[in-house]
């Protein structure tokens, strides 16, 4: 019943569209259809009918566009279906609802011209009708060209676009015909957009119907046609260019129609599919014999060279008076709803398919530049440049630049600014696809001369430095070819960036001057002192310009200088450590939990890797941003997780917690910039910022919101930081002890790898790796970490911890992916069982059967262990390795560095690369021969167990084939 009181109330008695009730309806098909409500469609059918039926257009208008609104807004959001049912629920309705369609538009159009009454009444109906139409064609009917009703309608259709071209055609049409013109119009660009709709979704359909080739020729002719020839309501008209509603709308609709089925990848034929009956090589040869015959070809691009691609005066006055926003249009890809853009992207479709044809075309109107205008000699220029690879088989660009080009870029009269800045798109065009290999010196200087203080034109300034980032973004770039310039480049674009005339083109000129940087790697430190100079200037200017919110003017900008900052710090390698002073407050800036900020955080991210992975040690500036870090670890934000964990390992790298937990602070000295981080300030900042991360991974691991990939990283960068602290001479355990208190993070860490836990087999596993790593950094304090653990979790006896901790390792072991995990665990348990508990010996048996020989065994294999469990769960490996680069094993890591070494140069190799080598190489679990290290910690026990007790203990209850081999293997261990 509500269901039909508001169809009914939508469709009252108004004067008025009902937008409200329109969409209401429209959500309710788009949640209700097909399940809950499957007649809806249906229902607003019949709603149609019945007020054509009932009411007049003269006296109901609304009642009857308001019913029409509905479908037509019900039918939009019904057409967009995912799931099959849904979508064969609503193909079978357009299948039945076709017919009726079709009538209605046939009943309006019919009453539009009856003895000639032009009422514009029924023009609003038949436009609705359109735009239904169109989604029926687009989403509801499959294979239209064999549908009789479909191909019905797809005439009516036609008929009714030529009888508007008529209607206009005619002179005796009448004066006062504004709104009748108005909704013409609106009618015909609505059948424009039903073909260009058609042609997209359903291409084969498409060219396959018959009507297509007299609906193609009619936009053809709208097209190739002479002024004279065409009605003044379809002639093109650049100064008109932009209205929703003018001829123009149609030129573009045309140029998109074409556009749409030249090149079309739905068109391709296969190997199998290559018979005369396939409907893709039937398609192809309508398309190539009568859609895009020679003549039409001819035609058309001559059209587009002489009418389309030409500048209008339209474009020059936007070019004087507006020159940055007309720059920024001409570099964004809008060929959708521009036609010029348009006609050159399609110029470039049909050079491709039809370069036999046009080539000579194109070469003869070479020959005759002089004779053209301005506006026609940049339009053929234009179209050199979009298939210049395609002319370079015929034409010599380097004499044609030496003998006519360089005397256009020195002419000066009214207009050749026009020429000049599309010399330097020829010249960025040429470059890019390595046709002027040996005028590169010659290429430079001339867009450098366009770039200079001597060129007026703001226009052809921000050309040349659209030119220059091509020629920069060149696969063959090399950076000495460019060294020469490297001091002018870098000067003349800082001093465009302090042009007053600049403002919401900054970023490309930015852009540019920042993929100068990147490709030109450690050439740049020449002009180093220039950019060092230059960058805070522009960074100052771009962050303070906010409006009274405090949001920033120009988002673009700031982005593109932190962009640049990034290649910088990254091109300057260890040298970057001079830039720390106001890269750090960038990082600030753009990293802060400002909802004002946050589009800068991901940038911000990337400048504050790049300047921890090139310093050559760790300055007071940077470790003041470690606070930053561990706070935004604690956010809501889990995109960047992996960033923040990358950036606390570079932290660590650095050696940031061997200021905290050494304690021996003689062994600071070794380290560079010691002094300046041993302040009390700096240390109780990083301290505090060690607290703040432990409780914010604890709130993690407690929540267990993420997946085990996010764990699996976590857990990573957690063993990172006991790595880095196990590299201290001597660790201050109270220190250290009191970081694993706080937020119960070790009783966490222990819980999560307890049978019976709540989190996945991976997770588990690589929780147990790490308590395996803060046992080993106990070492022989494993009383006291025992100790702590025990007052954590409430338990007095230290034998039951002991035996849990065995347990926990033993549970894991086999499902640990990496080599590295399971040697943590398998010198682990050697500490345990050093402590000659025994409540850990009477698990020796199980140590030494399931890990220890299992170990031997695999060590000798550098691949990862191949885990051929017959549980199931327990063979859910990660598909993709993650965590730190020494998880490979050390062997690994220093044959790829070498391997990076030899493929770059030696200052390309960042300062983490080489810190990473020194982790690896340095790391105990590395290092130490695990079969030593065992005999070490298994004799600790003969001075309190006899060998017979021992032996006891080896046998545990296995049988006495795996007795023995836990028995050779002890016999087999070498001597210490």
């Amino acid at each position: 019943m509500i269901r039909s009181r508001l169809i009914e109330q939508d469709c009252s008695d108004t004067n008025q569209i009902n937008l409200q009730y329109n969409l209401a309806i429209s959500k309710i098909a788009r949640w209700d259809f097909p399940v809950y409500w499957p007649s809806i469609l249906e229902d607003l059918v019949n709603n149609v009918e019945f007020m054509q039926k009932n009411c007049s257009l003269d006296t109901n208008f609304f009642r009857i566009e308001n019913s029409l609104i509905a479908l037509h807004y019900s039918i939009k959001t019904s057409c967009g279906r995912v799931l099959a049912t849904e979508r064969n629920a609503f193909k079978a309705f357009s299948a039945s609802f076709i017919p009726k369609i079709s009538n209605w538009y046939k009943s309006y159009i019919y009453l539009f011209f009856e003895n000639q009454s032009y009422n514009p009444r029924f023009l609003v109906p038949a436009i609705y009708c359109m735009k239904i139409i169109k989604r029926l064609f687009a989403f509801g009917i499959s294979n239209p060209e064999n549908n009789p009703d479909c191909l019905l309608l797809y005439d009516l259709i036609f008929e009714s676009l030529s009888q508007f071209y008529n209607f206009f055609s005619n002179s005796s049409t009448p004066n006062d015909i504004d709104n009748i013109t108005k909704l013409s119009l609106k009618l015909i660009v609505s059948i424009g957009k039903f073909y260009i709709e058609v042609s997209k979704f359903s291409p084969t359909s498409f060219v396959l119907m018959e009507k297509t080739v007299s609906v193609m020729q009619w936009y053809g002719n709208i097209l190739v046609s002479n002024e004279a020839d065409t009605p003044p309501f379809f002639q093109y008209n650049p100064l008109l260019e932009g209205y929703d509603l003018t001829p123009n709308k149609i030129h573009l609709q045309s140029m998109l129609l074409f556009k749409a089925i030249v090149r079309n990848l739905a068109f391709e034929t296969d190997y199998e599919s290559q018979n005369e009956n396939s409907p893709a090589t039937i398609c192809n040869n309508i398309i190539a014999k009568v859609f895009f015959n020679d003549d039409f070809v001819s035609l058309l691009i001559n059209a587009m060279i002489t009418k389309y691609m030409v500048l209008s005066n339209k474009d020059i006055d936007k070019w004087e008076f507006e020159p940055e926003e007309w720059i920024i249009e001409e570099e964004s890809d809008n060929w959708l709803i521009d036609i010029r853009a348009c006609s050159e992207k399609l110029f470039t479709e049909l050079f491709m398919d039809k370069k036999e044809i046009l080539l000579p075309q194109l070469l003869s109107n070479l020959g005759n530049t002089s004779e053209l205008s301005i506006q026609k000699k940049d339009a053929l220029y234009t179209a050199v440049g979009l298939c210049a690879f395609e002319l370079s088989k015929s034409i010599n660009f380097t004499e044609w630049l030496q003998s006519h080009l360089i005397n256009d870029i020195k002419q000066s009269y009214a207009g050749s600014e026009i020429i000049r800045r599309r010399i330097v798109w020829l010249i960025g065009k040429w470059v890019t696809n390595g046709l002027v290999p040996d005028n590169l010196a010659l290429c430079y200087e001339i867009i450098l001369q366009c770039l200079s203080e001597n060129e007026t034109s703001i226009v052809v300034k921000l050309s040349s430095v659209v030119s220059l980032n091509e020629c920069f973004n060149d696969w063959n770039f090399d950076p000495n070819d460019l060294a020469q310039y490297s001091e002018i480049i870098v000067k003349q674009l800082v001093s465009l960036l302090k042009n007053p005339l600049i403002s919401e083109s900054k970023p490309i000129v930015i852009n540019c001057l920042s993929m100068f940087i990147e490709r030109m790697r450690s050439s740049i430190k020449p002009v180093l002192g220039l950019l060092i100079e230059a960058v805070p200037i522009i960074w100052e200017d771009i962050a303070s310009d906010t409006n009274a919110n405090g949001e920033i003017n120009n988002p673009n900008s700031i982005k593109s200088v932190i962009d640049l900052t990034t290649n910088l710090v990254n091109s300057s390698g260890v040298e970057s450590q001079h830039l720390n002073n106001f890269v750090c407050p960038m990082i600030t800036f753009s990293c802060c939990n400002s909802p004002v900020q946050v589009f800068l955080q991901e940038r911000g991210l990337e400048l504050w890797m790049a300047s921890l992975k090139q310093c050559e040690f760790l300055s007071s500036d940077l470790a003041s941003l470690f606070g930053l870090v561990c706070q935004l670890i604690g956010s809501d934000n889990s995109e960047f997780m992996s960033e923040y964990f990358s950036i606390l390992q570079s932290y660590f790298y650095l050696h940031l917690p061997f200021f905290v937990f050494e304690q021996n602070k003689e062994n600071l000295l070794n380290i560079k910039n010691s002094n300046e981080i041993s302040s009390v300030d700096v240390i109780n900042r990083i301290t505090v910022g060690f607290q703040e991360l432990v409780l914010n991974i604890t709130g993690h691991l407690v929540s267990n919101s993420y997946n085990s990939k996010f764990f699996c990283s976590m857990i990573n960068m957690l063993d990172a930081l006991f790595l880095s602290i196990n590299t201290a001479d001597r660790v201050d355990f109270m220190k250290f002890f009191e970081l694993l208190k706080i937020s119960n993070f070790i009783a966490n860490i222990y819980g999560i790898c307890q049978s019976g836990s709540k989190y996945s087999p991976i997770v588990m596993s690589y929780a147990a790796a790490l308590l395996a790593r803060l046992i080993l950094i106990s070492g022989d304090n494993i009383g006291d970490f025992v100790r702590v653990l025990a007052s954590i979790i409430g338990q007095s006896d230290f034998d039951i911890v002991l035996k849990d901790l065995c347990h926990i390792l033993l549970n894991n072991y086999d499902m640990l992916v990496y080599q590295k995990h399971r040697k943590l665990v398998c010198l682990a348990l050697s500490i345990l069982v050093s402590t000659t508990s025994i409540s850990v010996l009477n698990h020796l048996s199980s140590i030494i059967s399931v890990v220890w020989i299992d170990f031997q065994a695999s060590s000798g294999n550098s691949r990862d262990y191949a885990n051929t469990s017959d549980d199931p769960k327990k063979r859910m490996l990660l598909n993709k390795p993650i965590g730190i680069s020494w998880d490979k094993g050390v062997d690994k890591l220093n044959s790829e560095l070498d391997v990076y070494d030899d493929d770059c140069e030696e200052s390309s190799t960042s300062q983490e690369t080489i810190r990473k080598h020194y982790f690896a190489n340095n790391d105990f679990v590395a290092k130490v021969n695990e079969l030593l290290f065992i005999k070490a910690r298994f004799s600790a026990n003969r001075l309190k167990y006899s060998d017979e007790e021992l032996v006891k203990l080896t046998f545990g209850d296995l049988s006495e084939e795996l007795a023995m081999e836990n028995l050779n293997f002890i016999k087999s261990l070498p001597d210490v």
